[in-house]
């Protein structure tokens, strides 16, 4: 025991109180003579692990805040400039052109000499007010610089939550007449002088049976 805990007086006396037999006619020690003798260590261990409490709740918190900024970066990347032709006009009126003018204010800032400015702390801000809701105010300039809006944090979120749930409740776009949307194939053109390989939609079929753009076939 001497060898085991030399530097360690208290644990010492404690494994030695806990296996040697008490004198005759005194009685055993008791608990409360046991935590005398491990109270100096009991405070450490309980300051130790409230540390570690507070380590893992910080590393919770910033998870929790690196989650909120990502679904609503992937908000905005779902409605922004839609690339379907059928939603070009949907995404640049209205709500979603105030998104649009968002995403440049909180990505598209530039300094005074006119290079990119990559404020990562610009970033968080914005998206931690645009989160919560701030009533405060910025204004969102147009990229021809001949339009100022002026708008608040709630609004932005206002128009961000409605833009996204009607996307979910947007309908596929419709296909041509007489072709359905799983009849949509491409079909590949060989390439002219080293040019780039070409994909095409195949020609409409006829009523008749015939292939268009050639001579129809009769019936």
């Amino acid at each position: 025991i001497n060898a085991e805990y030399m530097g360690h007086p208290d644990l010492k006396q404690l494994v030695l109180t806990l296996l040697s037999a008490p004198p005759p006619g005194q009685p055993k020690a008791s608990i409360w003579e046991i935590q005398t003798l491990i109270a100096p260590r009991l405070l450490a261990e309980l300051s130790n692990w409230q540390c570690h409490t507070d380590r893992v709740e910080a590393e919770l918190a910033r998870d929790l805040e690196c989650g909120r900024l990502f679904r609503l970066v992937s908000k905005l990347g779902f409605i922004n400039e839609r690339p379907e032709y059928e939603l070009m006009d949907w995404s640049e009126t209205g709500d979603r052109y105030l998104l649009k003018l968002f995403r440049d204010y909180v990505f598209h800032q530039s300094s005074d000499d006119g290079t990119p400015s990559l404020d990562v702390g610009h970033v968080i801000e914005t998206l931690n007010k645009l989160d919560i809701g701030s009533s405060e105010k910025i204004v969102l300039e147009s990229r021809d610089e001949t339009s100022l809006l002026v708008v608040s944090f709630a609004d932005l979120k206002r128009c961000l939550d409605e833009a996204f749930q009607e996307l979910l409740r947007m309908k596929p776009p419709s296909a041509p007449p007489g072709q359905a949307l799983n009849d949509l194939h491409l079909t590949r053109s060989p390439p002219r002088g080293g040019g780039p390989v070409m994909f095409h939609p195949p020609p409409p079929f006829l009523p008749g049976g015939g292939v268009g753009g050639g001579g129809g076939g009769g019936g």
